[in-house]
């Protein structure tokens, strides 16, 4: 008889802050509820104590400061957090307002909400928490001006901000927005773009050896850092797409975090399964 092997309903990597290593986690919800943990630095997979509630699958998690954040599943009233390094799980409240589209960031080593919200009119507004985990603050809150015909299918994630305050946003429509704070504008960088990850802590560098004299290829969110120190409020839109498009250009030669966890939890996953049969 041939077990029935269950679908992973959540996963997530990231940095254990205290020894360095950097673990791959996944959760199962059927038939059974638990969940594993795989070290990258030995190569080995363990059983932890299961989350207390099942986790939103279409929906990224997040790692900051050695936790991984995961949104809930159902009623979207918490959000759950595993430590790395004690690999214990813990709630964390949500902020006053939520949507079904909100996104969880590392944004600017904090954690943070992206919550998109249409009363009484269409914006976006960005929550970040203390670091006690205990209070939100409405970081940026940006009308959107935008005239899509389904904004409850439209969701964002920031990019980066830049010295002078000035903020980068993505939608998954592929379009790169700016939002000026100081004078309330907000204009549309490009409307055909994928956005790297804004995960800053890689297992291997974007810099390939044979250019590691330069600083074009750093890593993960310190790239996007490297742009953004660039991209003054002179610089034309066209400058700024030409950057991206560059980034476009390299992303199919070089190993990047996503890649190498997928290629990870799909050899274990396949072992694991071949071993249940």
């Amino acid at each position: 008889m041939v077990e029935y092997f269950p679908w992973i309903l959540g996963d997530g990597f990231g940095k254990d802050q205290v020894n360095g290593n950097y673990k791959v986690v996944r959760m199962f919800f059927e038939p059974k509820l638990y969940c594993e943990i795989l070290d990258v630095s030995i190569g080995e997979w363990w059983i932890v104590n299961p989350p207390p509630y099942r986790v939103d699958p279409r929906k990224k998690s997040v790692c900051v400061n050695g936790s991984i954040y995961w949104l809930e599943m159902l009623d979207g009233d918490n959000i759950l957090a595993l430590d790395l390094h004690t690999e214990k799980f813990r709630d964390v409240p949500v902020p006053p307002e939520s949507s079904d589209l909100d996104q969880l960031v590392n944004f600017q080593y904090s954690l943070a909400i992206a919550t998109p919200d249409t009363v009484p009119v269409w914006n976006l507004v960005l929550w970040t928490i203390d670091a006690q985990e205990k209070t939100w603050s409405m970081t940026y809150t940006i009308d959107l001006c935008l005239r899509d015909l389904e904004p409850s299918k439209v969701w964002f994630r920031p990019v980066a901000v830049c010295k002078e305050g000035n903020f980068f946003f993505c939608d998954n429509k592929k379009r790169l927005f700016k939002y000026y704070p100081k004078t309330n504008k907000l204009s549309c960088i490009s409307s055909d773009i994928w956005v790297i990850s804004d995960f800053d802590e890689n297992l291997v560098s974007l810099r390939p050896s044979s250019l590691a004299s330069t600083s074009e290829y750093l890593s993960g969110f310190n790239y996007q850092y490297d742009v953004q120190d660039d991209v003054q409020d002179n610089v034309k839109g066209s400058q700024l797409m030409e950057k991206f498009k560059n980034i476009k250009m390299r992303i199919p030669s070089i190993l990047i975090t996503t890649t190498l966890v997928s290629a990870i939890l799909f050899h274990y996953f396949s072992v694991s399964g071949r071993s249940r049969h």
